[in-house]
C-alpha cells in the first residue's frame, strides 16, 4: 500500500513546477581572465575560489508562486545579489529561494565557488546546471504534507495511528485527478520521481521534450486544494484522538569546525555562506530560529561582512538568533590548562555582552570528546547555567549513564547537563 501511495503522490510533483528555463551565458572569472561560459564548462581548481556572474532579468512570482535558482558550479558556493551575500549552494542544497527578488528590477547574481564539498572533499570543478524555476507553493505544500504523513506512518510503532494516516492519505490521493493524455504524460514523466529512474533504465529509452513547466487547469488545481482541506480536517481529528506526548522545538544550527579539514580562510568563507543562508531563512519563515556558537566566527563576520553582521545583531535582538557557547571557539576541554579554558569564556562572554548586550547561558560543545572536572566551576563563574554536548554518547565500551542531569564539579558548582541521547547519536534533525 505504501509503495502505491508514493507512486500516486509522485505523479503530482511535476505540476508543482510552473516554469523552468535554462540560464546560460555566465561570465566566468578566475582572477586573471574573464570569459562567457555555459553549463558543462570545466574550470581549473588551482585558481579557486572562482566567480560566475549573471544579470538576472526582472521576473514575477505573484500570489502563491515562489521563484528559485537551481545551481551547481562544481563546489560549495556563496551567492551574492547586487554585491551582498544572499545564500548558499552545496551538494545537498542546490535550490535557492529568490522570491524576495521579484521586485520588477534586474539583479546581479555572483557566485563565489570552491571546488569542495561540505566536509572538504574535492569536487569535480564542472559547471553543470543553472535554472530559473517558478513553483506553485500551494501544490508544493500538498506534496510535502503528504510526504510527511506517509513517512510518519512508516516509522511509528502505533499500528492504529499508522493505519489511520495511510487511510486518509489513500482517500485523498484517490480523489486527485491529473491529465492522462499521452502528450502531457510524456512531458511530465521525466520529472516524476516515482518513475524517472525506471525510464532511464529501459532498453529503448524514449526521447522526451525538454521540460519547461506545466500548469494544471484552475478546475483541477482547485479540486486538489479543496480535497487537501478535507485531508487536513481529518488529520486534525486524528491528532485529537492521539494526543501528543509533548512539544518538539526545532532550532537551526551549523557545526563549523574552525580548523579541521580545511584552512582557516575557507572557514571564513563557510561562515559567510552559512550565516547568509540562515539570515535568508529568517526572512522567508517568520518562525525560523537559529543558534550559533563561537565568538571568533561572529568577529570574522563583522570584519568580512559588516552589513550581514548587523542583520544577525537585529535577529538576536528579536530573539530569533541565539549566540551560544560563551567561548571564543568550541575548544577541546581535556588538553588545555585551566587558565586557557578560563580565557576562552572570558573573551567569549565579553564579546557576546559587548556586541549583543547579553552573555550566553549555554555552554555549547557538541563535538568535544571529554571534559575537565573543573568545568562546572568555570561555567558558573562565567554566568553559564546549562551544558550541552553529545560526543559522550559515542562511547562504545563505557556507556555514559545520563542524558539529562545536574553536573556537580569538585567545588560543588552545578550546571544542567544535556547530551541529546538518541538512537542516531547526534543533535541533527
Amino acid at each position: 500500500m505504501k509503495g502505491r501511495l508514493w507512486r500516486m503522490l509522485s505523479e503530482i510533483v511535476p505540476y508543482t513546477v510552473l516554469r523552468i528555463e535554462r540560464i546560460e551565458s555566465w561570465i566566468f572569472s578566475d582572477g586573471a581572465v574573464e570569459r562567457i561560459v555555459d553549463p558543462s564548462f570545466e574550470w581549473d581548481f588551482s585558481s579557486a575560489p572562482v566567480w560566475f556572474r549573471k544579470e538576472l532579468e526582472p521576473f514575477s512570482a505573484a500570489g502563491e508562486q515562489r521563484a528559485y535558482l537551481k545551481l551547481w558550479f562544481g563546489g560549495e558556493t556563496l551567492v551574492f545579489v547586487d554585491g551582498k551575500p544572499y545564500g548558499e549552494i552545496n551538494e545537498y542544497h542546490r535550490m535557492l529561494n529568490i522570491t524576495p527578488l521579484a521586485d520588477g528590477k534586474p539583479h546581479t547574481i555572483e557566485a563565489q565557488v570552491m571546488p569542495r564539498g561540505l566536509f572538504g572533499r574535492p569536487e569535480k570543478p564542472v559547471f553543470t546546471e543553472a535554472f530559473f524555476i517558478v513553483v506553485d507553493e500551494a501544490l508544493m505544500k500538498v506534496v510535502k504534507t503528504l510526504e510527511l504523513t506517509i513517512k510518519t506512518a512508516e516509522v511509528i510503532e502505533d499500528e492504529s495511528l499508522s493505519k489511520k494516516l495511510l487511510d486518509i492519505s489513500e482517500k485523498f490521493l484517490s480523489k486527485v485527478w491529473i491529465p492522462r493524455d499521452t502528450d502531457t504524460y510524456l512531458m511530465t514523466a521525466p520529472e516524476d520521481p516515482g518513475i524517472k529512474d525506471e525510464i532511464k533504465n529501459t532498453w529503448n529509452t524514449p526521447e522526451f521534450k525538454e521540460f519547461t513547466g506545466v500548469k494544471l487547469s484552475e478546475e483541477l488545481r482547485n479540486q486538489i486544494l479543496e480535497e487537501f482541506e478535507k485531508f487536513k480536517e481529518k488529520l486534525d481529528r486524528i491528532r485529537k484522538d492521539h494526543p501528543s506526548f509533548g512539544t518538539i522545538h526545532l532550532v537551526g544550527h551549523a557545526h563549523i569546525d574552525y580548523a579541521w579539514l580545511w584552512p582557516v580562510e575557507e572557514t571564513k568563507r563557510k561562515i559567510l555562506r552559512t550565516f547568509s543562508n540562515s539570515v535568508l531563512l529568517s526572512k522567508l519563515y517568520s518562525e525560523f530560529v537559529y543558534t550559533q556558537s563561537s565568538a571568533q566566527m561572529y568577529e570574522d563576520l563583522k570584519q568580512n561582512s559588516p552589513e550581514l553582521f548587523e542583520e544577525v545583531r537585529k535577529l538576536v535582538k528579536e530573539g530569533r538568533w541565539e549566540p551560544v557557547g560563551g567561548m571564543w571557539v568550541e575548544s577541546d576541554c581535556n588538553v588545555p590548562s585551566i587558565e586557557s579554558l578560563v580565557r576562552q569564556f572570558y573573551y567569549g562572554q565579553k564579546f557576546f555582552e559587548r556586541e549583543f548586550g547579553k552573555k550566553s547561558k549555554v555552554c555549547w560543545l557538541p563535538d568535544v570528546f571529554g571534559f575537565s572536572w573543573v568545568l562546572p566551576q568555570i561555567l558558573k563563574e562565567a554566568g553559564i547555567k546549562y551544558f550541552v554536548t553529545t560526543k559522550l554518547n559515542w562511547n562504545d565500551t563505557n556507556e555514559f549513564p545520563y542524558d539529562l542531569c545536574r553536573w556537580r564539579g569538585i567545588d560543588g558548582s552545578e550546571v544542567i547537563y544535556f547530551s541529546f541521547k538518541n538512537p542516531n547519536e547526534g543533535y541533527n534533525g
